[in-house]
């Protein structure tokens, strides 16, 4: 027994000691058990094949509808995991299936209650991560605490200031909890690159883009094949302009006999303060009247903004107004702001989950899913690592 130990640790030296080669690498998809699940992705069929010994999907309480949609696309269903309420308040979480050894995602969105949703993921990592699980990868579709500035910065009163993050600081308690990768949706505000800083280098954070599947559902759902018109995507502040960019490059393709052109709203005045959108101007690159416009946001929150910004466009004489929103959280009286505006129709992800009454008694909103980019998305993350894991739990 020393004998082969002491071969197999010569053996792994001598392996870390030779120079990296670069070859083509060729992704095996294992088709364990012969199992096959066909689900509806943009662009095609796409058929998954599940190692149903490795690969586990565990649910937070939180937007259950959208893990339970991926788990049934990966063929493997949702983990066995009860969460409770203790009589004060507390959380309770009882892990009802063997995880050693195995690739976890734990999916949790942080919707309202932000707090106790976040309170459930850290736990549901540390849990089963204490269960010997060999990875642990955080589903976060609606990732929290990054769409509002809480507090001010600190001036130190040097011409410099500390800069306040919360969203960086959950980032850290994932950490600490033990969590090994992150993915979320189109975490990174575009063109300010901050967000890849939330994390160490040790925990690799993947974003899922949702321009791509908005823009050809769109394209089909919005416009006729054949359509030639005028079409403006705008973006309700430069901070979104790269997103708008890449939106209506792959709204042009789809559209190949359409007019495709990009602007955004910026301020006329140069002061200290919150914006006040009523006294934006809209810069654009041809005019606004009789083109269909594209409103490519990031959030909705209230529908304040996004009415008003509706508003203006349309006293621009701009004809149809149709938005793109990857997350959507409906707060106060939004869904009937939307309704009251000058909008066609409003197009968002379930990366949130809403009442399905209330969406449903909108004439605007449609709710576009991404489970079966998320499920490619995570199948891809596992088949990489399927061989692994059965080498690693293989003896004798």
């Amino acid at each position: 027994l020393a004998a082969a130990l002491a071969a197999t640790l010569f053996g792994a030296q001598q392996r870390q000691q030779q120079p990296a080669q670069c070859e083509e690498v060729h992704v095996h998809t294992p088709h364990y058990k012969d199992r096959k699940v066909e689900a509806a992705a943009a662009g095609g069929d796409t058929y998954f094949s599940s190692d149903y010994d490795y690969l586990k999907v565990i649910s937070g309480s939180s937007n259950r509808k959208l893990a339970k949609e991926i788990a049934d696309l990966l063929g493997v269903g949702l983990g066995d995991c009860e969460l409770g309420r203790y009589a004060d308040g507390e959380i309770s979480i009882n892990l009802g299936e063997q995880v050693r050894g195995k690739d976890v995602y734990v999916m949790q969105s942080g919707q309202r209650p932000v707090n106790d949703h976040l309170m459930e993921l850290l736990l549901l990592v540390s849990t089963v991560q204490r269960a010997s699980a060999k990875r642990v990868t955080a589903v976060i579709p609606y990732f929290p605490y990054k769409h509002h500035r809480r507090g001010v910065p600190i001036s130190t009163g040097l011409n410099s200031r500390f800069l306040l993050s919360a969203a960086a600081d959950f980032g850290h308690c994932l950490e600490v909890m033990g969590v090994d990768r992150i993915i979320a949706v189109d975490l990174e505000r575009p063109g300010s690159s901050n967000e890849s800083n939330f994390f160490s280098p040790g925990v690799p954070v993947e974003t899922l883009l949702t321009t791509n599947l908005f823009a050809h559902h769109i394209a089909r759902a919005a416009f006729p094949p054949a359509h030639g018109g005028d079409i403006l995507v705008v973006s309700p502040s430069s901070a979104l302009m790269k997103k708008s960019v890449g939106f209506a490059t792959v709204l042009a393709r789809a559209l190949p006999n359409a007019d495709v052109r990009v602007t955004t709203f910026v301020h006329s005045t140069a002061r200290a303060g919150p914006v006040d959108i009523s006294t934006n101007e809209l810069i654009a690159s041809g005019d606004v009247r009789g083109r269909d416009v594209v409103l490519v946001d990031e959030l909705i929150d209230t529908g304040g903004t996004l009415a008003t910004l509706a508003r203006k466009l349309k006293e621009m004489g701009a004809r149809d107004i149709y938005v793109y929103s990857s997350h959507a959280l409906f707060n106060n009286d939004c869904l009937e702001l939307l309704e009251r505006a000058p909008i066609t129709r409003v197009y968002v992800s379930n990366t949130i989950e809403h009442d399905p009454a209330a969406v449903a008694a909108s004439s605007k909103v449609e709710v576009v899913s991404i489970g079966p980019q998320l499920a490619k998305l995570i199948y891809a993350e596992h088949v990489r690592s399927a061989d692994i894991f059965k080498e690693e739990m293989t003896f004798g």
